[in-house]
């Protein structure tokens, strides 16, 4: 056992230490280096209230903690850290359950395959809270299925709380509460005293630790449901609405699998289900509550919320093949895509290069910019007026306002070209949004560009996507590369 958890461990950190980033990539993540540069342990109530809705309250008291333990670490380094560190004793721990659940051997493979999925390198080399939630829920699992053998109640309290923190990291945890219960009442000679240690323990640590944050049930309230209205749109009648829930569930799994992994695991998945009762139990209280995840809107690092599919597709994966060559061969061609990610985090994001242009070139200088939402964050600390592109009522009728008055007062627009081809080309992260593909200008912000005569463009030399145009209100300036 110890050769096969040191193996994974050195596998770990030879595949993680080389492409760790330690500033914010990810939408949310550049409000999480924000909001950790203020926190600490004497301000956090109050800091932590700056957040957005849902607050991540335990992911924001782990970067106040880290940052009292590591004092010469900037905001940025404590962040990764904790992603490091958490993807680190996810691994060990989920080793450890599916050894107590399937044996050694099949611990092993499990660990193999998780450390080979994209989104897991991803959540453990960036600023994102995925990788504590991970770990929190693979030890309320370890430790719900603990008792089965010792009976012990501290270890069903222990896991409790363990859920409690998940909740308190991100509340989409609550859909995963019926397989939590399973694995800590299963077997067990008292399951309803099991029950009932569980849930004092998960409501004793959840919510009454928001409780005393918000200091309201009204503000709790708020906590809880302030996404609840952002599930996929049913515009287009039954058949479309279909159309997108199938497209969110298969695209999503694929990239936080990889397109053959997800081909691989959906195939295993359709045999167990045929060939084994158990995973039909397993698939309505874990799938289900996963591909309800999926259809909720979220922006940063798409199909992260439901970054919990994978362990079970860990899980399915060790199970299939005749021989460990199999198996070995299904992570290679996994890693091909995985490699991809790795590539792309030993470099600076495109979104950055916006900002680079902006340093580089004098023009830019104090000149107002017109983005979009997902390129927004980057433009934080710049200091001039910003005005962003949303999907709301009335955005392209302020824009033309924005733009006028900015030319009015004598300073200089610069429009990034994901404002320019909003909502389509839109950059998460280190690549493209998989639902903004289309290479298409928006027609509404290319007739208000129209109305300006004064048009020129600042553009990055290593990327012909990555561009400002210029609206100036003085004489016509030259081509910048």
């Amino acid at each position: 056992m110890k050769l096969k958890l040191f193996s994974l461990i050195l596998l770990y950190f030879l595949s993680r230490i080389p492409f760790i980033r330690s500033y914010p990539v990810y939408y949310d993540s550049f409000e999480y280096e924000r909001i950790a540069d203020k926190i600490n342990l004497s301000n956090f109530r109050q800091t932590a209230l700056l957040s957005h809705q849902p607050v991540h309250t335990f992911y924001l008291a782990t970067a106040a903690f880290f940052k009292s333990f590591f004092p010469y670490l900037n905001s940025g380094q404590v962040l990764s850290l904790i992603s490091f560190l958490s993807g680190l004793f996810t691994v060990i721990i989920f080793y450890l359950a599916i050894k107590d659940i399937d044996g050694e051997n099949r611990g092993f493979w499990a660990g193999l395959f998780l450390l080979s999925f994209p989104y897991f390198l991803a959540v453990n080399s960036n600023i994102l809270y995925e990788g504590e939630l991970l770990m929190f829920l693979a030890l309320a699992l370890l430790l719900g299925i603990k008792p089965g053998k010792k009976n012990n109640m501290y270890l069903t309290a222990l896991s409790g709380v363990s859920y409690g923190l998940s909740v308190l990291i991100f509340i989409g945890s609550l859909f995963f509460l019926p397989i939590i219960l399973i694995v800590n009442i299963a077997k067990k000679k008292k399951p309803v005293f099991n029950l009932f240690i569980f849930l004092l323990a998960f409501s004793l640590t959840a919510i009454l630790s928001d409780l005393i944050l918000f200091s309201s049930i009204i503000n709790l309230a708020d906590k809880y449901l302030s996404h609840a209205s952002d599930f996929t749109s049913a515009r287009g009648g039954i058949l479309i609405f279909t159309a997108r829930i199938l497209r969110n569930i298969f695209l999503q799994t694929s990239l936080n699998l990889s397109a053959i992994g997800a081909a691989i695991f959906f195939a295993a998945l359709i045999f167990f289900l045929y060939k084994k009762r158990v995973y039909r139990t397993y698939f309505l209280v874990l799938g289900i509550p996963l591909m309800i995840l999926m259809q909720y809107w979220h922006a940063g690092l798409y199909g992260r919320l439901a970054v919990i599919i994978l362990f079970p597709a860990a899980y399915v994966l060790s199970q299939i093949g005749k021989n460990s060559l199999s198996k070995l061969l299904i992570i290679l061609l996994i890693l091909t895509t995985t490699g991809k990610y790795a590539k792309a985090f030993l470099s600076r994001p495109p979104s950055y290069h916006y900002l680079k242009l902006i340093n580089n070139n004098p023009v830019l200088n104090g000149s107002a910019v017109v983005t979009s939402d997902y390129n927004r964050f980057i433009y934080e600390r710049y200091g001039s007026p910003v005005f962003i592109i949303r999907d709301t009522p009335g955005i392209y009728d302020q824009l033309d306002v924005f733009i006028s008055r900015q030319l009015q007062n004598n300073r200089i627009v610069a429009v990034d070209s994901q404002a320019v081809f909003f909502p389509n080309r839109q950059f998460d992260g280190d690549f493209y949004h998989p639902l903004t593909f289309k290479k298409r200008a928006n027609e509404k912000i290319q007739t208000i560009l129209k109305k300006y005569p004064t048009v020129s463009t600042v553009k990055d030399s290593g990327n012909e996507e990555i561009y400002f145009l210029i609206l100036n209100p003085g004489e016509s300036l030259a081509i910048y590369h």
